[in-house]
């Protein structure tokens, strides 16, 4: 999970976790590649802010892909979005418990689908 905002970051690895889920948690795109890098073992989603400064959260789900490639990838922003339907999954800020679970299994649910 890639989110630049502590305060954000700390609450959604709390209430993932809370639930079930294990999560590693970076700050910055840079954080998130050297994670994936050093991780052994699986990730199965990508959940990443859209917008943060410097490599925003599209641009480095490119990156995280040629180092974990078909890996499922989810967003969440407080922006507005130009995705639309046909895009990548995206969770509106604020969000919800049951949103933000809601989009996490939706995201783990249809990789496995495929």
């Amino acid at each position: 999970m890639v989110e630049d905002d502590a305060p954000v970051r700390r609450l959604i690895v709390r209430l993932l976790e809370k639930h079930g889920f294990q999560v590693l948690a970076a700050a910055d795109a840079g954080a998130a590649h050297a994670l994936a890098r050093t991780t052994p073992g699986p990730i199965d989603l990508l959940l990443s802010d859209v917008h943060m400064p410097g490599v925003g959260g599209e641009e480095f789900a490119v990156q995280f892909a040629t180092l974990r490639p078909g890996v499922p990838v989810a967003y969440m922003t407080g922006a507005e979005w130009a995705g639309g339907a046909s895009g990548p999954r995206m969770l509106p800020k604020p969000f919800t418990t049951q949103g933000l679970l809601d989009h996490v299994r939706a995201a783990l649910a249809s990789d496995h689908a495929e």
